[in-house]
């Protein structure tokens, strides 16, 4: 790092009156420098430390969720499904019920200021991986736990909608925008993968 003295200013400024000095990539101001130039009036544009501002005022953004006017309503729809679905699965089953009304708590963290909040342990005890997806059909329906399979397909889909939204829109945002709809994507990922493991069990599997 380099650093301007109040000489090398007085010298640059003999020799041409100027009255913005713009500070260079890795050099600062001494003390004495910066007060020359606010002496004279002279504007300082120091563009390493409006890049700085600008990146926490980003992640501060990201920070208190400011979510886009293009993700709210849409999150807001997926968490009235989860609420309908529940209202469904407690005549059919109380323990995935609860389960679900859970990953709609999880979910909804997103818009909500810390939504770096852990998934809660008897989510991520019932989660699959990501290539055991089921593949629901008519068949499954007519099994017992049919209808309650049906609801949980039904939230995946939606869920799905929500995502391909996310990802195929290609308009510019702000880095903490971006950041925001990643963490979204990510979180809907383990939403899909839960409700699979739900799925798994109502159709009559260990988990």
């Amino acid at each position: 790092m380099y650093f301007i003295t109040e000489s090398e200013l007085r010298m640059s400024y003999r020799r041409t009156h100027f009255t913005e000095y713009e500070v260079a990539q890795k050099t600062r101001l001494t003390p004495e420098a910066r007060q020359f130039l606010l002496d004279r009036n002279i504007r300082i544009s120091d563009a390493q430390k409006e890049q700085l501002e600008a990146r926490k005022t980003e992640k501060a953004c990201f920070k208190g969720n400011n979510i886009s006017s293009f993700l709210k309503p849409r999150l807001e729809k997926v968490l009235a499904s989860f609420l309908l679905i529940v209202s469904f699965l407690t005549d059919e089953d109380i323990y995935i019920a609860e389960q679900v009304m859970l990953l709609e708590s999880y979910l909804a963290d997103i818009e909500k200021e810390g939504s770096q909040s852990e998934l809660p342990e008897l989510l991520s005890d019932c989660s699959l991986s990501a290539d055991e997806k089921h593949n629901i059909s008519a068949f499954h329906v007519q099994l017992p736990k049919g209808r309650t399979i049906a609801l949980l397909q039904f939230l995946i889909a939606e869920l799905n909608l929500l995502k391909a939204e996310l990802t195929t829109k290609n308009d510019e945002k702000e880095t903490a925008e971006t950041e925001q709809r990643a963490f979204a994507v990510e979180r809907i990922d383990i939403g899909c993968r839960i409700l699979e493991g739900l799925i798994h069990r109502a159709i009559g599997g260990e988990k």
